[in-house]
């Protein structure tokens, strides 16, 4: 099974100027949407130009309940809702927040992790 691999940083504070220890991802490969679809193709048989045009809608669909104001929801992976922030006074919706569903959760509980010391 692969790994998640961090590091740990040493970090001090800008207020109180306490350090601590900071841990981040260390950036691997990725994994496209082209990839994802030959995947499912190999496990469960449905032909990757399905699969891909099927994901390129529910992006579409995730982005326009945004834009209407709702939060989308995939059941088993998460909830997307949107990052709002002012700009010179003006809302902006830059990004789109997502959180893991409980079900995802509980299988990241089976990660397994290793350090990267530089």
């Amino acid at each position: 099974m692969n790994k998640i691999k961090y590091k740990i940083n040493e970090v001090k504070g800008n207020f109180n100027g306490k350090t601590g220890k900071q841990i981040i991802p260390v950036k691997q490969d990725t994994v496209s949407m082209r990839e994802m679809a030959e995947l499912l193709e190999e496990k469960v048989g449905i032909p990757v130009i399905r699969t891909m045009c099927v994901m390129e809608g529910i992006s579409r669909l995730i982005t326009e309940a945004i834009l209407n104001g709702k939060t989308a929801v995939i059941d088993d992976l998460g909830v997307f809702t949107p990052a709002l922030s002012l700009d010179n006074g003006i809302p902006k919706c830059k990004k789109i927040n997502f959180s893991l569903s409980k079900e995802a959760k509980k299988i990241l509980e089976w990660a397994e992790f290793e350090e990267i010391k530089e």
